[in-house]
């Protein structure tokens, strides 16, 4: 059977190594970027619906939280998520969220990456120039890391936002239970 992947074995080494498990409340806000609209920090809880994972997201971050579940996110269900794993180790301690910065459309996400895939495949069999691979490479960095100052200022603020919630409801939690 495969061997567990470097993330996996790398969130597995921060639980144990900082005894997270111990904690009687962790909140994780994981950032990412592609989805949504350009520069919006959608906050995505993967918790299933009904669980105390979700009710403590919507406590924390409000009504501007979103549940693929329920279909009300930009991002669709997916199983296998590393969230699972955070799930497995807080049970009904913790709160995994996904603060999510769209770039740009879907379409074009999907583009880059295809584009990336063939041109890192094909350097593998025969070898492409390395301008032509640098190139490729540049683009997905600005997709999903847009090197403009309105972006930038938009996850900063929004960023700031979501980790005082975060902090406040850790705070809050114990008198909340």
């Amino acid at each position: 059977s495969p061997a567990p992947s470097w993330s996996r074995r790398t969130v597995e080494t921060i639980i144990k190594d900082y005894r997270l498990t111990r904690r009687s409340c962790v909140a994780v806000v994981d950032i990412h970027s592609g989805l949504g609209p350009y520069g919006y920090g959608e906050i995505i809880s993967d918790h299933p619906p009904a669980s105390s994972g979700a009710a403590m997201a919507k406590r924390w971050f409000g009504d501007s939280v979103t549940e693929p579940a329920c279909g009300t996110s930009t991002s669709v269900p997916k199983a296998g998520l590393l969230d699972y794993a955070w799930h497995a180790a807080f049970g009904d301690r913790g709160c995994y969220v996904t603060l999510e910065f769209g770039t740009y459309t879907v379409d074009e996400m999907f583009e880059v990456l295809r584009e990336e895939n063939y041109y890192t495949q094909h350097d593998r069999r025969v070898g492409i120039e390395a301008t032509t691979l640098q190139a490729v490479r540049r683009r997905l960095r600005d997709y999903f890391f847009p090197d403009k100052d309105d972006w930038k200022e938009m996850i900063l603020f929004r960023s700031a936002q979501v980790l005082c919630q975060a902090l406040e409801g850790l705070r809050r939690e114990p008198a909340e239970r």
